[in-house]
């Protein structure tokens, strides 16, 4: 076990450890962009946790021990080892982007009136309020309709993210709750619109449910590889990556005879850790550090795309079912169970983080980060650029394409 100075240095923000709540429960924590806060009445942690998919905030007195790795903190969990409460907590306070003559506030995923009032409240507290995650923002105070991609990015500033109760707790105690309450969820989209007229919903149902659904693989592959790199491909992507671009080798039958061949499917996945570069980075470490517009991307967060159940609908079935396209024969059907849905594309979430070559030209350091999908992850690593666009409908960041790689 590690102290949580060197935890947080050495894991570039990952912060694992053993934490006991207000009420007793002990469990193990992962964060993502981990970050201190002390005040004069309080200590704690805040980053994006992997378990609960949204900011959390610990108390660093509840902290009992500091790990490397999920598996270790389990196993000492599972273990029931004893640890020690005086645990002594020195984070490195990061230096702050936010401006030294402002303090800045921007709120998300709240309705008009909802936001209206928050922003004069804040405003009678000196604040200035933004419209989207900007360099010098101080918090983020985000609703049940909050996106999860500017969440993400505000944590990713070291922005302290915070729900509606706990921002009014702020500003009226100086302190924070411990936890984010249960029943604020981060979604990518606004709740389905209720249809409140049954001729709407028949309606909506028969548009909308086609049937379960298939996705079959298909042979025209997105990527070829030669000496064990995609080719033509901005970014040097090794064949490693075959399962991450979900290229897959797959049994095939013909007319009863089986064999395997490469297919292509839909659900991208590249995942935390994946690190992909311009130029190759392993034939030589110092000949990249030292060659013109050298770049290195590394996934730090990071959900898989591909097709998900969207609506279901489920009952008895009494009537005729036709075979075939003619309609020329059909079935009596009587009480039959049927189950139909209607699938989606989830193009999934990417948080990437960018690097260069520093100025010593000895290593890399950060000097931007991305939220992508995953479809637009990989075609950044085809084509060498991405589109800078607002996270949402709140957000003034104009669209621009921005190249890496010429």
């Amino acid at each position: 076990m590690e102290s949580i100075k060197s935890a947080i240095e050495e894991a570039d923000g990952q912060f694992i450890c053993i934490y006991k709540d207000a009420k007793g429960n002990t469990s193990v924590q992962e964060l993502a962009n981990a970050k201190h806060t002390e005040t004069e009445k309080s200590s704690y942690i805040q980053g994006w946790s992997y378990k609960h998919k949204h900011p959390i905030t610990l108390k660093t007195e509840r902290v009992l021990g500091v790990f490397d790795s999920a598996d270790d903190a389990d196993f000492h969990l599972e273990s029931k080892a004893d640890f020690a409460s005086d645990i002594i907590i020195n984070l490195p306070k990061r230096a702050p982007n936010s401006s030294e003559k402002t303090f800045d506030v921007c709120f998300t995923g709240f309705d008009k009136d909802t936001r209206e009032s928050l922003t004069r409240l804040a405003e009678s507290k000196s604040m200035l309020v933004r419209k989207s995650v900007t360099v010098n923002l101080d918090i983020l105070c985000f609703g049940p309709n909050a996106g999860p991609a500017k969440v993400n990015q505000a944590t990713m500033q070291g922005v302290t993210a915070l729900t509606k109760s706990q921002f009014e707790n702020l500003l009226d105690t100086g302190e924070l709750p411990e936890a984010l309450p249960g029943d604020i969820t981060v979604t990518e989209a606004k709740e389905r619109a209720r249809v409140d007229e049954f001729e709407d919903l028949v309606k909506h149902i028969n548009t909308n449910l086609k049937g379960l659904k298939e996705f079959p693989r298909r042979e025209n592959l997105i990527a070829t590889f030669h000496d064990e790199q995609a080719v033509g491909w901005k970014f040097y992507v090794h064949q490693a990556f075959r399962d991450a671009l979900d290229i897959k080798l797959t049994p095939v039958t013909v007319h009863s005879k089986t064999y395997q061949t490469w297919t292509q499917g839909h659900a991208y996945s590249f995942k935390r850790g994946d690190t992909l570069s311009w130029p190759n980075p392993n034939k030589d470490w110092g000949a990249f550090l030292n060659a013109d517009n050298a770049i290195m991307l590394q996934v730090k967060f990071a959900t898989p795309a591909g097709f998900v159940e969207n609506q279901r609908l489920e009952g008895t079935f009494q009537g005729n079912y036709f075979k075939t396209k003619t309609h020329a024969q059909s079935k009596d059907v009587l009480d039959a169970p049927i189950e139909v849905a209607s699938y989606i594309y989830d193009s999934g979430v990417l948080t990437v983080g960018v690097y260069r070559p520093d100025e010593t030209k000895e290593k890399v350091e950060l000097v931007d980060t991305l939220l992508l999908t995953q479809v637009e992850f990989v075609t950044l690593l085809q084509s060498g650029y991405y589109w800078q666009k607002p996270t949402d409908s709140e957000d003034d960041t104009p669209v621009k394409k921005i190249v890496l790689v010429e």
